[in-house]
């Protein structure tokens, strides 16, 4: 999305996905959806893991790069690696990955298609506030019981790509500071009515 961005570019996007037993295509996250995954994420306190990685593989330039000297290192600081990780990969991991990916499928379209398939209650209600759908515990509860952390993983690694953060968050700071990243019509272009 870098550079001049055209409408087209900001049209939401789906992937093809694995829940369950099932496939479907899952929308590009909502903003709202997308303000859920990247609050969870930074729940994961990586900043922990980043001491004794760097303690165990070396700094460029100071000679320990080669096998032997990160053999040597493992046996000095791989407690300190193992201790540092398990929080985070022990207790917070699983937790994040399996809510994010709560977050990116609980939406109007895994309702509906849940609710068609007679894999949740035909009488089962979103909850909703002015008219927009916010949640569902049976959609949240289906995806508990029903998706693997593989598939988790990588639902959340495809929402991700969808929302292409980096290069989302580094329009929005341009824009913020005076850039010119707004999106922009070709001039044949009519513009089309907005859908209500």
């Amino acid at each position: 999305m870098s550079g001049d961005l055209s409408l087209d570019d900001l049209m939401p996007v789906s992937r093809k996905i694995a829940a369950g037993k099932l496939t479907f295509e899952m929308p590009e996250p909502t903003a709202v959806q997308t303000a859920a995954l990247v609050k969870l994420l930074g729940t994961l306190e990586l900043e922990r893991l980043a001491e004794p990685l760097i303690a165990l593989l070396g700094r460029e330039g100071d000679g320990s790069m080669d096998l032997g000297g990160l053999l040597s290192r493992l046996q000095g600081s791989g407690a300190d690696l193992i201790a540092a990780a398990r929080p985070v990969l022990g207790e917070q991991l699983g937790r994040v990955v399996v809510e994010a990916a709560v977050a990116c499928l609980d939406c109007k379209d895994t309702f509906d298609a849940l609710r068609a398939g007679g894999l949740i209650p035909v009488d089962s209600k979103p909850v909703t506030k002015h008219g927009a759908y916010l949640h569902s515990d049976e959609v949240s509860g289906w995806v508990r019981a029903n998706v693997t952390f593989r598939q988790a993983s990588y639902i959340v690694g495809q929402a991700l790509e969808m929302i292409d953060v980096v290069d989302t968050v580094g329009n929005l700071l341009g824009a913020l500071m005076g850039g010119e990243d707004a999106p922009t019509e070709t001039p044949d272009e009519t513009p089309a009515a907005s859908p209500a």
